[in-house]
């Protein structure tokens, strides 16, 4: 049933449509001070919140940013020109189904990250709101 359901997904939204997803970069949340604090306050309440926001979650930004581009080198690998024996290079379409497992594969493992430094967010959020700041 689930390798059924992976060829329909193939067939109807091809390399495209997976890319659409794994090509998603870590947003950078734009802060502001609402209190008056200072630049040299705002970037030391900055560095405390995401030291404890790191605490809590486990997640670290950096770490994880570059985990996320190694993911997106290999995504790349796996969904980019495919040689078919015979049939020479073949650029975009379907691939064919075990490059469509390792591209899937890490797929998910991208989408996990991204949920993870969305958690991270939510509670860097919250120690700056603390703070007297406004975080987008």
């Amino acid at each position: 049933m689930n390798r059924i359901f992976l060829v329909l997904l193939i067939l109807f939204v091809g390399v495209s449509g997976i890319a659409d997803v794994a090509d998603a970069r870590l947003r950078q949340p734009k802060i502001k001070a609402l209190k008056g604090q200072s630049a040299e306050q705002q970037e030391k309440d900055t560095q405390e919140c995401s030291i404890i926001a790191t605490q809590k979650t486990g997640v670290d930004p950096a770490l994880l940013e570059m985990r996320m581009k190694s993911l997106q080198s290999m995504y790349d690998r796996y969904s980019s020109a495919v040689t078919i024996p015979g049939k020479g290079t073949s650029f975009g379409g379907t691939l064919p189904p075990g490059r469509y497992d390792q591209a899937s594969q890490v797929e998910n493992h991208m989408v996990q990250l991204e949920f993870q430094y969305e958690r991270y967010l939510e509670v860097f959020t919250e120690e700056m709101e603390a703070r007297g700041y406004q975080v987008r």
